[in-house]
């Protein structure tokens, strides 16, 4: 009887048997941050931000890019100007420009995304008000600091002490996909070699129709969610023309 068993798990050891190709990571160009823009002939150009580990230059990255008709093809473009296969299982922030958002959606984007067993499902998507380009190459005036890792870290202090409110690429996918659910996404531009998250915008399906400004983000994030912290700056119609600020400490959604 035990030889009996032992001759099953064998058998069934067959069948569990992986045939994945093991990759090893000083063997792959990992990407932190990725964008894209709709260019006038209908193509998209695609950028891919890579850290280069240089213990004299921290934070130092290099940005790549390909132009193509489809997501998949970009990646694979700008993988044969890359040493190593290119991957976004580290990505941290995905920017897509606000004519791409409006004119073509994102449903095919979120496919590939979602499709793709190594990327994860925390990292946070962004409309750009302008030229994804334009903002991954603003020139910073801090010094020693990855483009991507900034970005990703700008969106979440927003969120968490911020008015702006919580999303990531499952909130997002869900929000899109559910009935009776408008998504939204950060809207962030570049203005005077800085990088600003300026208000939130605002989707019927996969496509854009318009954003919320930054000074009215305070009243959106209180009607969609429970959150703590965040500032709201108005003013009275007295004689005086008086400015009133309000903090929030707790706020509680109750439909």
């Amino acid at each position: 009887m035990k030889h009996s068993i032992l001759i099953c798990l064998m058998l069934l050891s067959l069948f569990l048997t992986s045939c994945a190709q093991p990759r090893l990571l000083d063997e792959l160009s990992i990407s932190q941050a990725a964008g894209f823009d709709l260019l006038e002939d209908g193509e998209m150009k695609g950028f891919f931000v890579f850290p280069v580990f240089k213990s004299e230059e921290q934070g130092s990255y290099q940005i790549v890019s390909a132009k193509s008709n489809t997501i998949s093809n970009i990646q694979f473009l700008v993988s044969e100007k890359s040493p190593f296969p290119v991957v976004m299982g580290q990505v941290l922030v995905i920017l897509i420009s606000e004519k791409l958002a409006k004119e073509v959606g994102m449903i095919d984007l979120m496919n590939y995304i979602y499709r793709d067993p190594i990327i994860g499902s925390r990292q946070v998507f962004a409309i750009v008000g302008g030229e994804v380009e334009d903002l991954l190459y603003t020139k910073m005036n801090q010094t020693n600091l990855n483009i991507g890792v900034y970005l990703s870290d700008l969106l979440a202090q927003n969120m968490r002490n911020g008015n702006q409110p919580v999303t990531n690429q499952h909130i997002f996918m869900n929000q899109m996909m559910a009935k009776g659910v408008d998504a939204y996404l950060p809207y962030i531009k570049n203005t005077s070699n800085s990088i600003k998250v300026s208000g939130v915008a605002l989707f019927d399906q996969e496509k854009m129709v318009g954003h919320i400004p930054g000074e009215d983000t305070f009243t959106f994030k209180a009607m969609i969610e429970n959150h703590k912290n965040g500032i709201y700056e108005f003013r009275f119609n007295d004689k005086k023309k008086t400015h009133v600020v309000i903090e929030n400490i707790k706020s509680h959604v109750s439909y």
